[in-house]
């Protein structure tokens, strides 16, 4: 099958998605314009933002059908890129948070002709970046640590702990929980070893999770693509 073939395959199954799921938008991460093109021809009802590092693409695109153009710098790493769309739709107006969004690509980001992925995102959700150490993917509410006394008066069972301190006193609580984040790599040796012990996710510099995630909140660890998602 010719690349463009499957761009055009993409394109279509990307717009069966949005009228499935309700999107507001969707958004192509795009060098050549194609996707863009291919997606305009299907005619639908609802803005197509497209980003590109190429100016003339730029200029190009602003010609087709429900394409909003957007140039970037660059088309750099895949997760900072949806994060930097979804706020730039949400800034324009076109979408609120809660709203679905469509995102098609190509990856890895930055070939011309490799349009592969679909993939629906929400607006509004914090996705923090961040190094994974160990464990797998698991869903739980978010309690802070600040210190020794918070860490044993607060209720961590089945929670991801995000904390924002150490000391090896506290390995004896933290095996009850259901995953620990952490700002910065300071601990991340202990908290390496601790997390295979008791096979517990740990996840290191998720620089924003003390003042992002607040107490309470549902996040969601995805290990493979090392990010931490409210849901």
């Amino acid at each position: 099958m010719q690349t463009r073939d499957l761009t055009t395959i993409i394109g279509f199954n990307a717009v069966s998605a949005a009228y499935q799921c309700g999107a507001a938008a969707m958004v192509v991460f795009t060098q050549s314009g194609y996707s863009a093109r291919m997606i305009s021809r299907l005619r639908p009802p609802l803005p197509i933002l497209a980003f590109t590092p190429d100016e003339r693409v730029y200029h190009q695109m602003s010609l087709n059908w429900g394409v909003l153009p957007r140039l970037v710098p660059d088309i750099g790493s895949f997760e900072p890129m949806i994060t930097h769309a979804l706020e730039v739709a949400e800034q324009d107006g076109l979408v609120r948070r809660g709203d679905l969004v469509v995102i098609v690509a190509g990856l890895p980001l930055g070939n011309k002709g490799a349009t592969n992925m679909i993939r629906v995102e929400s607006v509004g959700k914090h996705r923090l970046p961040g190094r994974m150490l160990h464990g797998g993917e698991v869903t739980a509410p978010v309690t802070h640590v600040r210190t020794a006394a918070e860490l044993e008066s607060k209720d961590i069972l089945g929670r991801i702990v995000v904390l924002h301190c150490f000391q090896k006193s506290f390995t004896t609580r933290l095996r009850y929980a259901a995953a620990i984040i952490t700002p910065d790599d300071e601990y991340a040796g202990d908290l390496e070893v601790l997390g295979m012990a008791y096979n517990i996710p740990v996840m290191v510099e998720v620089h924003d999770a003390g003042t992002v995630f607040a107490e309470g909140v549902t996040v969601r660890i995805e290990p493979q693509k090392e990010l931490a998602i409210e849901v």
